[in-house]
């Protein structure tokens, strides 16, 4: 297994270990001494897709179950900022009805359509769940539609299925009393991996944002490399180098490099960019799951979490993969599989573009996708599991984990981990998973019990 990194020195500013657990800072940073930012106003209550603080029409306004306490959290109000006011919950119904015609109008157009022909519905019948999913229940209508709520016959069940928005509000609740770049930077979480033994891809170089290279210059890779920074996520920021045997040289920017004009050339561009970035070699797939294609990395997402003081747990899972559907850019699409955590049974791969279909075979190796076993699953897991416990002090993580001719390897660690792709169509939704209990457990480690989206409950 390889796990080896060729560089002599630490990066700057990646310290070792937390010298308190970060669990008991962020007991300090939390309920006792965090400030309450004052409540929104009725002019900051709608945004652009969603409003921003609890309407009395909504749904899970009322009732402490799990699931509704998750959903007033995730609004823009409440921990750690007041409660808006009756006078601004007045004024934002309207403003919001607006917003949400708008919405409603804009994806109707869109997709109404294709969901007609496809399925058989009405487009009078999905003006009327639009309008529930938006007034109701608070969720953008374009949710609808990538979640293909229109084929869930309970509307009750529609909550199940919480948006990518609501998930990042809720995790950032969490996340800002942590120290989440030692799990987050790249360079840092290989170094911790280096430290706790844990199969890792191997880093051949990194620069700082000055683009000064740590540690000594690494050995030639007669292999393609990329390039990419130590603290985006999304592969934001990837640049594949790929080496030309005949000349022994890299091709970087339409030039034929040796490798120290190469690892210069690197340096101008972090520097030119000021982003920290590492160079690794290409990581190919294992041949079991080769199937799928090699032109890039079957990468599955593997969410796991922890209750204070609790084992770690899996709780949702998917894999990228590879195909000449992908596009890129800010609304890129990637073919993904929901996994089935209990078996590691795939669903068909879809994309996020609900009109682009499913696809139970592979579009271009013709390999079976649906109801195949993910080759490695039970491995991947394992594995997962066994990071999480390097981590004690984090309550969720998104992981990346790779099965490559190297072995199973873990690729990253991720505190904001992709609640549109975790609940594509077919995927057991977060609402049916330990998600919620889970979360409001760390949740009040941080904030105490009786906040005031838990109050608003038992008014």
């Amino acid at each position: 297994m390889k796990t080896d990194m060729p560089i002599s020195t630490a990066v700057p500013g990646t310290a070792g270990s937390i010298p308190e657990s970060a669990r008991d800072q962020g007991n300090k940073n939390g309920a006792g001494a965090a400030r309450v930012a004052p409540a929104l106003t009725w002019r900051q209550s709608v945004s652009f897709d969603h409003c921003r603080i609890l309407l009395p029409q909504f749904i899970f306004s009322r009732g402490n179950s799990p699931l509704f306490q998750i959903y007033r959290l995730s609004l823009e109000e409440g921990e750690p900022r007041a409660m808006a006011g009756a006078w601004a919950r007045f004024l934002a119904k309207p403003l919001f009805a607006i917003v949400a015609l708008r919405q409603i109008w804009t994806y109707l157009r869109r997709y109404g359509k294709f969901v007609k022909k496809s399925y058989g519905i009405s487009r009078l019948q999905q003006l009327r769940d639009l309008w529930y999913c938006a007034w109701r229940q608070n969720q953008c209508p374009r949710h609808y539609y990538w979640r293909k709520l229109y084929l869930i016959p309970d509307r009750a069940d529609w909550l199940l299925n919480l948006e990518h928005r609501q998930i990042n509000t809720l995790l950032s609740h969490l996340n800002r009393n942590l120290p989440i770049a030692k799990a987050t930077n790249k360079v840092q979480f290989h170094q911790h991996c280096l430290a706790q033994n844990l199969p890792t891809a191997v880093v051949l170089a990194a620069w700082d944002a000055q683009g000064r290279l740590a540690g000594t210059a690494p050995a030639p890779a007669a292999a393609d490399v990329f390039l990419k920074p130590t603290s985006e996520f999304g592969s934001v920021g990837i640049m594949p180098i790929v080496y030309q045997r005949e000349t022994n040289t890299h091709r970087l920017n339409g030039a034929n490099l040796a490798w120290p004009e190469l690892l210069k050339a690197i340096a101008a561009i972090v520097q030119a960019d000021h982003r920290p970035m590492l160079l690794q070699r290409r990581l190919r797939n294992a041949p079991r799951n080769a199937i799928y294609g090699d032109a890039d990395i079957c990468n599955a997402r593997i969410v796991t979490g922890r209750e204070p003081g609790g084992a770690p747990e899996v709780i949702s899972g998917f894999v990228r993969l590879p195909s000449s559907l992908t596009t890129t850019g800010h609304d890129r699409n990637i073919m993904i599989a929901s996994i089935d955590v209990a078996t590691g049974r795939l669903e068909p791969g879809r994309f996020r573009e609900t009109m682009l279909g499913d696809f139970p075979v592979h579009p271009d190796t013709g390999a079976k996708i649906a109801n195949q076993i993910f080759s490695g699953w039970e491995e991947m897991k394992a594995l997962t599991i066994r990071g999480h416990n390097t981590y004690p002090w984090m309550p969720f993580i998104g992981w990346d984990v790779v099965d490559t001719t190297d072995g199973v390897l873990l690729l990253e660690a991720n505190a904001y981990w992709g609640g549109d792709c975790i609940q594509l169509p077919g995927a057991t939704p977060l609402g049916e998973t330990r998600f919620a209990e889970i979360y409001l457990k760390n949740f009040e480690i941080f904030y105490g019990p009786n906040t005031p989206a838990h109050r608003f409950s038992t008014k």
